[in-house]
């Protein structure tokens, strides 16, 4: 289906332009006619419409989108179909390029880096919080826009291939096809017998990280059967090797994530996204500096408050990845049930499990107070024009119509450049109070952080004699993933 510019698609939708198309489908930017409302709208082209598996794979995308809400996704408004059957999904509009069309042949700055991959790695997060795997991240699928002060602001797209874990079948087989792009594929992917779990999703994430700082994929083979060769087989090159200034930790966070063993990888997007931080922190030169501060514009847990309650316990085991806080009360009942630890020991790990909740806390409410002021600041500019333009219409009807015109218009045009001076009266004093509600949560997340790793790093003092003597398994793991 081919929808001009002009056409009122499902009588609600004023098509505007296309933004791009690919073998599926293609996205166009319309408007809402009863709210004018501006949206991206989704269609399947027509030699796919009548392909069951296609429709499928359409369902699935709009639903996987719609059960995240996040600020690092894009929001579903609709999905159904037009009066001939066509399906369509309706989304929030991004302004912006794909990060593979943002991307230099020598890859990004480390410090903006570093700040796309953290937003990345938290919307992930909320993706496997969900249940779900995408099974398809690659920088064609990763939206980037420039907000004014705010830095880059990312949006995790294209659903398609998404698994709901635990509501469908979970290994990666489609009638028999492996799905996925092939520089970003894991292992697993192109395996047709093996299950598919958000680690799959860890290893894409590396791949990609390792593309958007060395400006090309981890594997290059002009051939399907050379890349899975490689990505099955190949030791994955060192990311420091093949760009220089890259600090030894990044190198190990990227090559962690590319490791062939799912069990090897990060256990969960969680744990990715703490050492991305720990990264950030320990590397930067100062506090000022972009690359100190990448995390705090991308630690966005949450997928909505009230979802929160019930996260951590819930999708988090639907998805089989644990949050620090799980894996710590995991080590404190694991003791417990060994009879080790005294009592200062295990009240320890149980304040440690506090102390990063209040930071993820302390992270959402940064995120909310940065999503917050960079609407407003959309909004304001969407009313200025509005503005604008009624000045212009209304003083061109003025010029035009003569004295009496001058005299009836006179009142309305006096209203409009009193609306438009209060307009920038109101942008200017709440802009200065967002900024400072941003100012004093960056503090108050920098001093919970501060708390946090001196707990930390008291803790892993206490817990190295019994992970130095540990022969149980699951103890060894629990002390592998608290760091000891």
């Amino acid at each position: 289906m081919s929808l001009a510019p002009g056409t009122l698609f499902d009588g609600r939708f004023a098509i505007e332009r296309l933004l791009g198309q690919g073998g599926m489908g293609a996205v166009y930017a319309a408007r809402h006619q009863a709210l004018d409302r501006a949206v991206a709208i989704k269609v399947i082209h027509a030699s796919l419409d009548s392909n069951p598996q296609m429709r499928s794979r359409f369902r699935r995308e709009a639903r996987s989108l719609s059960r995240v809400a996040h600020p690092y996704v894009p929001s579903v408004y609709d999905y159904g179909e037009d009066a001939e059957g066509q399906p369509f999904l309706v989304m929030e509009l991004v302004q912006g390029q794909t990060l593979r069309q943002l991307l230099p042949s020598g890859g990004l700055p480390l410090a903006r880096a570093l700040n796309i991959l953290a937003q990345t790695a938290a919307a992930l997060r909320a993706i496997h919080r969900c249940a779900i795997v995408h099974r398809d991240l690659k920088p064609a699928n990763v939206l980037v826009t420039p907000h004014d002060g705010l830095g880059d602001q990312v949006k995790v797209t294209d659903f398609g291939l998404a698994k709901l874990v635990g509501l469908e079948q979970s290994y990666n087989t489609e009638h028999g096809g492996a799905f996925g792009s092939p520089p970003y594929m894991a292992p697993e992917q192109f395996d047709t017998t093996r299950a598919v779990d958000p680690r799959t999703d860890i290893y894409a994430f590396g791949a990609m990280a390792f593309h958007v700082i060395a400006g090309r994929p981890p594997f290059e083979s002009p051939t399907l059967v050379g890349l899975a060769r490689a990505h099955i087989y190949d030791p994955a090159p060192s990311l420091a090797a093949s760009s220089e200034g890259i600090p030894a930790v990044v190198d190990q966070i990227v090559a962690r994530c590319l490791a062939k063993d799912p069990a090897a990888r990060y256990a969960s997007a969680t744990a990715l996204l703490e050492a991305l931080r720990e990264a950030a922190s320990r590397h930067a030169p100062s506090k000022q500096t972009s690359l100190a501060t990448t995390l705090d514009t991308s630690a966005l847990a949450a997928s909505g408050t009230a979802s929160m309650q019930h996260d951590n316990d819930a999708a988090a085991a639907a998805t089989g990845s644990e949050s620090s806080v799980q894996i710590h009360a995991a080590l404190v009942r694991a003791l417990r049930e060994r009879g080790l630890g005294d009592a200062r020991l295990l009240r320890g790990l149980a304040a440690l499990a506090q102390s990063r909740d209040a930071v993820d806390q302390a992270e959402l409410e940064l995120a909310q107070q940065q999503q917050a002021l960079a609407q407003f600041e959309q909004q304001q500019r969407a009313r200025r024009t509005a503005l604008q333009s009624a000045l212009f219409e209304l003083e061109r009807e003025a010029h035009t119509g003569g004295a009496k015109a001058v005299h009836v218009l006179d009142e309305p045009l006096e209203q409009l450049r009193h609306h438009f001076e209060q307009l920038g009266r109101v942008k200017t004093r709440r802009l200065a109070e967002g900024r400072q509600h941003i100012a004093d949560w960056r503090e108050e997340l920098e001093r919970r952080r501060a708390g946090h790793d001196a707990q930390r790093e008291a803790m892993k003092a206490l817990l190295a004699p019994l992970a130095a003597t540990a022969t149980d398994p699951e103890l060894l793991a629990l002390f592998a993933q608290v760091g000891v």
